[in-house]
Order: structure tokens, then sequence, then C-alpha cells
């Protein structure tokens, strides 16, 4: 069964080796995320092939390969046309004590009126077991979609993410330029990590990570970018892959998803990250039913907007349907999946060519920029490109008003908190 898999293995390794020395071993380009977290997707259900009993075919062989060329393609057309190779000068910001004392009273705030929401949510939902059940209950609903929180904790969670990520600038910030600890400008961590666990997902936590690693090599670059300093960065993304893991199965402790001897670490980390790619099989080689809704499967933050303002639109649907394997299943198909049920191949083909460029142009302008808000800002939207292979993300999440909220949110606390 795993023969597919170690072919599919060996051709992204190759690609991804490939734009690795192209790109003189820049592990932050955009397309080498891309694929090595594709080559990692697929490793990972390779190594659980025949425990698990899926296997893959020439469809997903070709589809795989197929986005990764595109995707890096895409980044080198942006790498070709981009000029400017000067960056500005780094200048020095600060935040004064009355201001982390006025943001941890409004973290402060956020987390509690979060948490009362939580928390009469899952007593409607009949929780018996307290404050200690009421992460479990709540998350067993949303995943059921029965349940989901309102708009309200949805804008306080974006308060509390803008003013954690300024500050968390500043201390990234402080610590590569000054080579100073500034402790104080951790604090907004003290609420902001209980509001991601009151959420019940996880992402949030994988979106924390990405930023501070994004951010934190940008800077390094600025202050250095020579060959050594690129295969430190690697070794930081390796640290932060580790870092992160340990947190996730920390986090599913809140919703019942804890190691067994059954469930271990890998079992977790294969079930999330590795099962996409032979559902990815499974979704090629079956009959959809057609649909008259446009993007269907890509599109859902725009039907919802839209149904807001109070246009008569079809319910399109956000969660995928579960696909079985022996003892166990899921419903995530890799972002590829949702594209072409969308816009068949060649749209595939096209869109994951435009997004590598534009994350390609995106990166290299922030790169050669010292102002906060544009590296901060492409420090929250990096995480699509860590998720491609385990779900889409970029249409999911940015074609929404979302990311306009969080531009506006930074805009504003990078001009209240950052001093220069």
């Amino acid at each position: 069964m795993a023969d597919g898999f170690v072919s599919l293995f060996v051709a992204l390794l190759i690609i991804l080796s490939a734009t690795v020395i192209y790109f003189r071993l820049d592990f932050m380009e955009p397309s080498v995320i891309f694929v090595a977290t594709m080559t990692v997707s697929v490793f990972l259900s390779m190594i659980f092939a025949e425990q698990w009993g899926f296997s893959i075919g020439i469809k997903t062989f070709f589809c795989l390969t197929l986005a990764a060329s595109a995707f890096v393609l895409g980044n080198i057309f942006a790498d070709r046309c981009w000029r400017s190779t000067q960056i500005t000068p780094r200048g020095a910001i600060s935040i004064g004590n009355e201001k982390i004392f006025a943001a941890l009273i409004v973290m402060a705030l956020m987390l509690l009126f979060n948490f009362i929401e939580s928390y009469e949510m899952s007593m409607r939902l009949g929780n018996t077991g307290g404050v200690a059940d009421m992460i479990r209950v709540n998350r067993q609903a949303i995943e059921a979609q029965t349940a989901s929180f309102s708009r309200w904790t949805n804008y306080r969670s974006m308060i509390a993410q803008a003013i954690t990520y300024t500050f968390l600038y500043a201390f990234i910030h402080h610590f590569i330029f000054r080579r100073e600890i500034v402790a104080r400008y951790l604090a907004p961590l003290i609420f902001y990590v209980p509001i991601l666990i009151l959420n019940t997902g996880r992402m949030g936590l994988l979106c924390l990570v990405v930023y501070v690693l994004v951010v934190a090599s940008i800077l390094r670059q600025r202050l250095s970018d020579r060959i050594a300093d690129r295969l430190s960065i690697a070794k930081s993304l390796i640290g932060a892959g580790i870092i992160f893991a340990a947190l996730f199965m920390m986090m599913g402790v809140f919703t019942g998803k804890t190691v067994s001897e059954t469930r271990t670490p890998m079992v977790i980390l294969a079930h999330y990250a590795g099962l996409s790619i032979p559902a990815l099989d499974v979704f090629l080689n079956r009959d959809f039913v057609e649909t008259t809704a446009i993007g269907s499967f890509t599109l859902h933050g725009i039907y919802r907007a839209l149904g807001t303002l109070g246009f008569d639109l079809p319910t399109v649907p956000l969660f995928l349907p579960f696909v079985k394997f022996v003892g166990i299943d899921t419903n995530v198909y890799t972002a590829e999946a949702r594209y072409i049920h969308d816009y068949g191949w060649l749209g595939m083909t096209m869109i994951l060519w435009i997004f590598g460029a534009i994350y390609s142009f995106a990166y290299r302008f922030v790169r050669a920029r010292a102002t906060a808000l544009p590296l901060m800002f492409y420090g929250f939207c990096a995480y699509p490109l860590f998720l491609s292979s385990i779900d889409e993300r970029v249409m999911l999440d940015f074609f929404s008003t979302t990311p306009i909220y969080i531009l506006i949110l930074m805009w504003a606390t990078d001009k209240i908190f950052l001093k220069r």
C-alpha cells in the first residue's frame, strides 16, 4: 500500500530540494514552506498506510506534484519580477508602562466576556461538569455544527489578537536588534492563551506560533542574511514545529483528545497532518453531486457575509463529508481538493500559481521595509502556507471581512502602543 506514497514522497523531496537550492537556502520562501509541509504530510501518511489501510493512485501523485510545481513557479515568477534589494534602516521601538497596563486591562475584559459566553453556552448544551467540562462540551457541539460562538466573541478575540501580536512584534524586535529580553512585552499572552483555549480549536495556537516564527525570521534577515543565518532559520522551523506539536497535545486535554496507549503523539500527528493525503485520493476518485453554487467549497466566507446582508443565497458547506479508513476517519482533503471541486484542474493550477506569486511579492515587500504594520499583517496571513497540505485556508479565511478587521485593528494597535 505504501508504494504510491514512496513515489510521491520522493517526487516532492526532489521538488523541495530544487526549490531550496534555487532560493539559496532561504527556508522562509513561501514555496519552500508550501512544499515542505506537503512533503511532511505525505511522510506521516506513508508510515501509517498499512495500519490504517489506505493507498494513493496516479491521480493523487499527479495532483500534488502539479500543485507543488505551480506554486513554486509562481514564487519564481515574482522573484524574477522583484528588482528592489535595498532594506530600509531599522529604528528603535518601545512600549510605555502605562500603555502596557492599559493593554492588560483590555485583554482582561476580553477574556472575562469570552469566558462568560463560553460557560453560558456550555450550560445551554447540557454541561453538568461545570468549568472543567465546558470547553469539551462546546467543542463537541461546534464540531457537530449544532452550536457556534457569537460574532461578539470573534470580535473580542480579534482585538486580543491584534494587541498580542503588536506586543510580540516589539518583544522580537528588541531581542533581535538590541539583544534585550523585555519580558513585560509578553504580558498579553497571559490573557491571550486562555482566550485561544476558550475558542476550543487549535488553529489560533498554530497562527500564534507561525506569527512568531515568521516575524522573527524576517527581522533576523534584516540584521544578517548570510547562508549560515539561513541555516539557523531552518533549525528554528524545526524547533517551532516541535513546540507546536507539544502545545497541540497539551491543548487536547481541554477537549478530551488526550494521549493514550493507542492514541500516541505520532498517531495524533498523523491523524491531523497526514490523513488529508489519502482522503484526497478518495476525493479524486469519487463522483460528487453537482451544485449550482459557485465556489461552494471555497467561498464560504463570501456566502456568509452576503447572507448577513440579506441576500437569498444557498447554504454552502464549511465541512466536507467524512472518509473512513481502518479504525480512523477524516473530513479534511487538502487545499487541492477544494480547488478542483470548484474550479477544475486548470483552475487549481492557476490559483496555486497566483497564490505563489502573491505570497512571494508580499514576502519580498515586508523583508525590505522596516515599518511594523506590513510585517505584522504578513505574519498574520502566513499560516495558510503551513496548512495547505491539511486544508484550504486562503479563500476560506481571507475571502471574508476578517482580514479587513485584523488590518484595521493592527493599524490601531501599532499607532496606539508602539513608540518610535
